[in-house]
Parts: structure tokens; C-alpha cells; sequence
């Protein structure tokens, strides 16, 4: 009996340590991930290493951007993140050694550049720290003068801090995203200053794919 007891606890131990570990691997709505599989359903094309995006980019800027086509995305994990984001101009900036997983896509049609990076971290709290620190200093940068505006949201899952920065040569919108342990950091530029609602259009379409929140509802 001692032993059918015994081997009745240790299934449950079992199955509930199976459970526990569902739970704790749940996906990002926006994690690198999914991003990944975002780009590649838009047909962008994926560069397995950072080094071939790069002499695509040194060599021709348009195959960078994939201009007029479904842009260029890259997926990175594990012991490949440090040399993936050293070497990627959108990406090095925001290179820390607690991310674990990462991914970039990059999306451009002449009229305006898309430019999203999603990094998934060790932990929740490494997580957390760098989204602060990225709010604090893309807070700081976008100081242009009356025409940014900015606020924080709570978003059902997670937090995020949008802006609208309207220039007299080009517009932009940015979204910063927390969940979890990911960030993503989403931002769009355009070529000139009459096309804030184009790329408003363009990031709220890519938002509602993700169900968070876009810049334009600030507006």
C-alpha cells in the first residue's frame, strides 16, 4: 500500500510539475517568435545570419529595406544573440547579455520604414529593468518640442508607452511593449511630413495583428 501510495504521489508531483511548466512557457503575444512567424506570413525574406544582412545592406541600402517588397526579418537564440545583434545596425543598440531570444524586421515602401525588434529576456524582472530603461531614454530623445505627444497605457497583459512625433520634414510614431519577459520596440518612419496618417494606417494594421495597442490612439 506504502508503495501504490508512493508512486501515486510521485504521478501527481509528475503532472502537475508538467502543468506548472505549460504555464510558465506560455508565447508573447509579441515575443521574437512570433514576430518571426508574422514576417515570414508576409513573405519577407529572412537572412539566417546577421553577416549576409549586412553585406546586403553595405553592398545595395534597397535590398536592406526591400523597398516596394515585403521587407527583411532575422531570428536569433541562445549563444548566437550577442553576435546577431553586434552586428545588426537596428539591432546593437539595444544588445544586453540577459536576452535570451531575439528577432528584427525591417519593412520599407518608399513612402515610409517600419523598424520592430522583439527581445524575450531571462527573466521577467531583467525584462522589466529594460523596458524602464528603454521608456527613460527613448523619453528623453524624443524631446522635438510641442508637437510629440506621449502616454503610458496599460495594456491587458502587459504595459506600454506610446508616441506620436510630428517634425516639419518627417513624421514618426514609436510603441514600446512589455509582457512578461519580452519587450518589443516598434517604430515607424516616414519620408516626409504630410504622411502621419499613412503611417498610422500602416502600425495600427501591424498592432491589430498583435492585439496591443497602436500610437494613433493618442490622436
Amino acid at each position: 500500500m506504502k508503495s501504490a501510495k508512493f508512486y501515486v504521489s510521485l504521478l501527481l508531483a509528475s503532472c502537475f510539475a508538467f502543468a506548472s511548466a505549460g504555464c510558465s512557457a506560455k508565447e508573447v503575444r509579441f515575443g521574437p517568435k512570433a514576430l518571426a512567424d508574422y514576417a515570414e506570413k508576409c513573405d519577407a525574406q529572412q537572412y539566417k545570419d546577421a553577416d549576409e544582412w549586412v553585406d546586403d545592406a553595405n553592398s545595395n541600402p534597397l535590398t536592406y529595406y526591400k523597398l516596394d517588397e515585403e521587407g527583411v526579418y532575422c531570428y536569433a537564440k541562445g549563444d548566437e544573440v550577442e553576435d546577431f545583434m553586434d552586428d545588426l545596425n537596428a539591432a546593437k543598440y539595444y544588445y544586453d547579455d540577459s536576452i535570451d531570444e531575439v528577432a528584427v524586421y525591417l519593412f520599407a515602401d518608399g513612402r515610409a520604414t517600419l523598424i520592430v525588434v522583439s527581445m524575450k529576456y531571462s527573466s521577467e524582472d531583467d525584462a522589466e529593468d529594460m523596458y524602464d530603461y528603454y521608456v527613460d531614454l527613448y523619453t528623453k530623445a524624443l524631446v522635438h518640442g510641442p508637437d510629440l505627444i506621449t502616454d503610458d497605457f496599460d495594456d491587458k497583459e502587459g504595459e506600454c508607452v506610446l508616441a506620436v512625433d510630428v517634425m516639419e520634414s518627417y513624421d514618426n510614431v514609436y510603441g514600446l511593449y512589455l509582457e512578461g519577459d519580452t519587450v518589443m520596440i516598434a517604430s515607424i518612419a516616414s519620408t516626409s511630413s504630410d504622411n502621419l496618417d499613412y503611417i498610422n494606417d500602416y502600425m495600427d494594421d501591424f498592432c491589430d495583428e498583435f492585439e496591443i495597442k497602436a500610437p494613433s490612439e493618442l490622436l
